[in-house]
């Protein structure tokens, strides 16, 4: 047989501009104003999103803080002393408020025009109060003399501290003052406050064992969170609107007043030195993501919220909407609201003859205008939600067309064929393309691009579930394991899954209050935007990681790993070595003491051929193919050792043993 070989798939450079976010919003809309109690949600499904790798701090990044309407608050340590800045989520740029030349410690945001810091001073720590403009206001000292180390606030002027012995704090504004708060036998490592009524902290008593969550009223004093009652955790944040966020190990969990608990994993993120939330729907953290430090978010995903029904109304404010419906010729059930997940409704239209309608005779003023105000936020919000996911659905697109292409060059570089290896079995981890997919589609924007971007992943995440269940229903979880000849028709059922799940989530999102407002504050807030000149092009970033998982899938049916030791002797019959070439193997050699030279053999060789090293006549997978494939970072250890991914079916040549462990790979030298 001759030797197999094939050009390896194209690759484009990335091409990299990016000019200015493509507005969501209905032409000519007013934005409706930040609500406290809609804060922005920063995805669709649960979890850690994309990565805001392009936050320049130009200095050492050591905290950041959310406030409660969703401004994000750093602490950066820069050659001009320490400085606080304020996040543009909609510019992605940081606008610099306030540089200390004393050392700041601690940072808590409030809102965008407030935060609270802790100051190491050189006669003494002390506890301050910036605005936006710059301003700092000195705070009382700690009583007693202690020391602080941590201040939290919350948006109705509650504020707390802690001191370095883990003792609490609480300020009296009548008297300007910090008031210590009695806690027998126990040690705060943390405090956070939501409100005046939702203080909480962790802490161990006696100094014994690990952290579990308090919680602090004025009738009971210090008392265990039942909610999280004998847990133990890292972080724990009180938020204004009621929600609590724990961390536990690598697990994040929040639990809001309505009764969502939801656990979401975070071990991808490494290393994270900073934790901050302020609303049931985010949280953030400092950390590593891909050998990249940045803020990092998490969340509460929109579609994870429990249904809300719209806004209650009264008997006249009832009559204001069915005026509304029937002098816009809206004759359906449910009235307008009812149209919102027809994807033809003239919401455009409606909304323009709405903002001109003039309140009927029989209802007051008041109530015509509250609803009115009601509808028309709602209509800029289902308009801005239908816009994004009709970016959604091209983006989809673009994807299914490059996974279409690059599953095509990669059979080609492997060498197979339908009529050869169409019944062989291939697998391809579909979890793990995805979230793959979902971080690189988000590094290769700047914030905030990232962040929208990446909601795809809900999507593709729900379909490539659905689409093992159609293919692979006895497999493990995420992992799709078909035939060559049906690989191709699965990928592509995959996309068109997602895009029916995108359709779902659509009308999941503008049929229910809670979910559309979280979404619309996100749009109308700059959380979500989208670049303007989106095109495939702009996705050839992607293509590697394409290539690497259609590689690991495709690789096992054509080629096989064939394992064989030989004893090079110093004393003849001189022995003579394996013929194949050196790009399609990698060894393992060890000498005893008698100069005998052990070489265990791994060489990529045809499915099927030859199990001996010395009878093994190939074919070998060519030069290109394997280069093409180390190319894309791959170890070739992976590749002939089966590691982190790879899993070629291997054969032993007779006399087979496994190397001692301690018995490392030699170099891989491609140059036969």
């Amino acid at each position: 047989m001759s030797e197999i070989t094939a050009a390896a798939p194209a690759r484009r450079r990335l091409v990299p501009s990016i000019t200015g976010p493509k507005s969501l919003l209905p032409a000519d809309a007013t934005p409706p104003p930040p609500s406290v109690g809609t804060p922005p949600g920063i995805a669709l499904s649960s979890g850690v999103g994309a990565p805001f790798v392009g936050v320049d701090s130009s200095g050492d990044l050591m905290q950041i803080s959310v406030a409660a309407d969703g401004t994000l608050w750093l602490l950066n340590q820069t050659e001009d002393g320490d400085a606080l800045c304020t996040y543009n989520f909609a510019a992605a740029t940081l606008q610099q408020v306030y540089v200390s030349d004393d050392q700041v410690i601690w940072l808590t945001a409030v809102a965008a025009d407030c935060a609270y810091v802790v100051v190491n001073g050189p006669a003494q720590t002390w506890i301050g109060r910036v605005t936006a403009a710059g301003q700092m206001q000195q705070l009382g000292a700690l009583p007693g003399g202690a020391t602080a180390v941590q201040v939290a606030a919350a948006p109705d002027g509650t504020v707390w501290a802690l001191d370095g012995q883990g003792h609490t704090y609480a300020y009296n504004a009548s008297a300007a003052a910090f008031q210590a708060v009695a806690a027998p036998a126990l040690a705060f490592s943390s405090v956070s406050v939501g409100s005046a009524e939702l203080v909480v902290g962790l802490a161990t008593q006696n100094g014994q064992g690990d952290a579990t969550a308090w919680t602090w009223t004025p009738p009971t004093g210090w008392q265990p969170l039942a909610a999280l009652q004998h847990t133990t955790g890292q972080w724990l944040a009180a938020c204004s609107d009621g929600a609590l966020w724990l961390l536990s190990g690598t697990v994040l969990t929040v639990l809001t007043p309505d009764g969502v608990v939801q656990a979401m994993d975070v071990s991808g993120i490494q290393y994270p030195s900073s934790w901050t939330a302020a609303s049931r729907m985010s949280a953030y953290a400092l950390g590593g993501v891909d050998e990249q430090f940045a803020i990092v978010p998490v969340a509460l995903g929109v579609l994870d919220l429990p249904a809300t029904p719209w806004p209650a109304q009264t008997p006249d404010q009832q009559l204001a909407y069915q005026y509304i419906s029937t002098t816009l010729n809206i004759t359906s059930p449910g009235g307008i609201r009812g149209q919102y997940k027809n994807k033809i409704a003239p919401l455009s239209s409606w909304q323009t003859g709405l903002a001109v309608m003039a309140a009927p005779a029989n209802v007051p003023p008041a109530d015509w205008q509250a609803v009115k105000t009601q509808i028309n936020t709602e209509l800029t919000y289902v308009q801005a939600v239908n816009n994004l996911f009709t970016e959604l659905g091209t983006l989809t697109g673009y994807v299914g067309t490059m996974q279409a292409d690059q599953l095509q060059g990669v059979a080609t570089a492997v060498g197979l064929t339908v009529q050869a290896q169409g019944p062989s079995k291939v697998t391809v981890v579909l979890n793990s393309l995805v979230s793959t997919l979902v971080t690189r589609l988000g590094s290769l924007f700047p914030p905030p691009y990232g962040l929208v971007v990446s909601l795809i992943g809900s999507g593709l995440m729900a379909a490539s579930n659905y689409t093992q269940q159609q293919y692979d229903p006895s497999g493990p979880q995420g992992s799709l394991k078909v035939a060559y000849s049906q690989l191709a028709t699965a990928m592509a059922a995959n996309i068109a899954t997602t895009v029916t799940m995108q359709g779902n989530e659509q009308q999941t999102i503008v049929t229910d209050w809670g979910k559309l407002s979280a979404a619309g504050q996100a749009i109308s807030q700059g959380i979500w935007t989208w670049p303007d000149n989106l095109t495939g092009q702009m996705l050839t970033g992607l293509e590697p990681v394409m290539q690497l998982y259609f590689y690991q899938a495709l690789m096992p049916a054509a080629w096989q790993i064939l394992q064989g030791i030989m004893v090079f002797s110093p004393l003849p019959p001189p022995v003579v070595p394996p013929h194949m070439p050196n790009h399609a193997m990698l060894t393992k050699s060890v000498t005893n003491s008698s100069y005998d030279l052990l070489v265990w053999y791994y060489i990529c060789c045809a499915l099927g051929s030859e199990a001996n090293v010395v009878q093994n006549t190939g074919p070998y997978p060519s030069p290109v193919l394997m280069q093409s494939i180390f190319e894309l970072g791959v170890n070739p250890e992976d590749v002939f050792g089966g590691q982190n991914g790879w899993a070629l079916p291997t054969v032993q040549s007779p006399g087979w043993s496994e190397p001692p462990a301690a018995v490392g790979w030699q170099p891989y030298n491609p140059n036969d």
